[in-house]
């Protein structure tokens, strides 16, 4: 006789295979959404990483035109102190250069003013010579 297998074997060994079929499924299923879930939270973790990078960026931006300004500031400040005293020292220059174009107006005024004294002197002394040599005669 020849050995077969009877009907509730065949359907155990159907439900076996289908049991395995299923853990394999679901271990499958399983690793899928392990990979599905790890590559989200890679995700995840670069999206957090580029909102940092930016954030930080953002910051560094904001703090190098803050130092920016700080330096516009103070160059403009410098630039403030510096047009003082060069227009202190053109105001000084054009003060010494007139105190000494007044002397000279005054040395000039009073050159004249002798000389033309002195002329009339001359002028007075010698007509009174004139007069005195005149009476002697």
């Amino acid at each position: 006789m020849s050995e077969s297998k009877s009907p509730q074997d065949n359907d155990t060994e159907g439900i076996d295979e289908l049991a395995a079929l299923r853990a394999q499924h679901a271990i499958a299923a399983s690793s899928s959404m392990e990979s599905v879930t790890r590559a989200r939270e890679r995700l995840d973790e670069e999206s957090k990483l580029r909102s940092g990078i930016r954030r930080e960026r953002r910051m560094r931006i904001a703090e190098m035109t803050e130092r920016v300004s700080g330096m516009h500031g103070a160059m403009r400040k410098a630039n403030e102190i510096l047009f003082e005293e060069r227009l202190q020292q053109i105001e000084a220059d054009l003060r010494a250069e007139l105190e000494d174009e007044m002397e000279r107006l005054e040395t000039e005024a009073w050159s004249a003013r002798s000389a033309y004294y002195a002329r009339r002197c001359c002028t007075g002394c010698a007509a009174r010579r004139i007069a005195y040599a005149n009476s002697l005669t």
